[in-house]
């Protein structure tokens, strides 16, 4: 309970702290000021999501067909990465109503269910995360009731086995044991190796070029997109971004006439001009720095203007 109230406090002040209410997220007071307020509130309305994520949501607003659909998302995500299981994760889970139930199981349905019925209030499935993202307070609970599901399984399989006969109950124990192995030697290396390596086209060069050319107080302004250029090296970025700043400021290449203010922004700092992957269509690499802070900016090209998140 005493570290319960600790953690809440911390929320509540952490929250105060960034928005200046104690019940108002950080990731609220953004998405109000980007996408429209309340547009990631709990409920249901046009008004809802709209975040331009069309891959991740793919209708506008929040109503009963988002619901339906991203309960299949999770649901098979659930399936798969639960247990890395060949045959699913959620077989036993799905033969157990077909046994003999007990009182503790309810509970275990309970707070499954609760799961998904509270969380279809959310607009947000999660997208490509391992397994079903905001769902895995259910992971307990599948994992009892699958158990149970193959207990009840072993017990139908014993009482069906002729008296002469050992029983089936020991099958039922060494697929679960044989599949759970399987999975762990096959889909945990495969998910944790291979699912975002590069992932949406984001590779380390430009990250492995800011460490070998140490651009320490200088402005790096970066020619791409968002993903899969910039992001390699958005967290590098100082945290504050006035002239006095220390560190490397990165910014996304704004285009030629913004380019410009942004030199006078920051006119004590050398500037250099780098390409992403996504531009050269291989490594990241420099076009032009250290530029002096008396020296003009080289003419480049403009970039096709697709969005950031295309």
């Amino acid at each position: 309970a005493f570290t319960g109230l600790a953690m809440t406090g911390l929320f509540l002040a952490y929250n105060q702290a960034l928005t200046g209410s104690p019940t108002r997220l950080p990731l609220d007071l953004w998405a109000d000021t980007t996408y429209g307020v309340g547009s990631n509130r709990l409920g249901f309305g046009k008004d809802i999501g709209n975040w331009g994520w069309i891959g991740l949501d793919a209708l506008p607003g929040h109503g009963a067909i988002d619901v339906v659909m991203n309960t299949n998302h999770n649901l098979h995500l659930v399936n798969f990465e639960q247990f890395g299981w060949a045959c699913g994760s959620l077989l036993f889970v799905l033969l157990l109503p077909l046994g003999r139930g007990r009182k503790n199981d309810g509970l275990m349905w309970g707070l499954a269910v609760g799961t998904v019925a509270a969380l279809s209030l959310y607009w947000f499935s999660g997208g490509p995360d391992f397994g079903a993202r905001y769902w895995y307070q259910m992971i307990v609970p599948l994992a009892v009731l699958t158990v149970r599901g193959a207990m009840e399984f072993a017990l139908r399989m014993n009482s069906a086995a002729p008296a002469t006969h050992v029983g089936g109950g020991e099958r039922v124990w060494a697929f679960l044991l044989l599949a759970s192995a399987l999975g762990t030697l096959n889909v945990v290396p495969w998910r944790a190796l291979d699912k975002y390596h590069h992932y949406r086209g984001v590779r380390p060069e430009l990250r492995a070029l800011a460490e070998e050319k140490q651009f320490g107080r200088s402005l790096v302004i970066v020619r791409g997109k968002l993903w899969p250029d910039m992001a390699p090296v958005a967290w590098l970025s100082s945290l504050r971004f006035d002239r006095e700043a220390e560190g490397t400021i990165y910014l996304l290449d704004p285009g030629a006439e913004t380019r410009e203010h942004l030199r006078s922004s920051y006119a004590d700092r050398p500037v250099w001009i780098v390409a992403g992957g996504g531009v050269t269509g291989e490594a990241a690499r420099i076009l032009a720095g250290p530029i002096a802070p008396n020296q003009p900016l080289p003419a480049l090209p403009e970039l096709n203007s697709r969005k950031p998140d295309e």
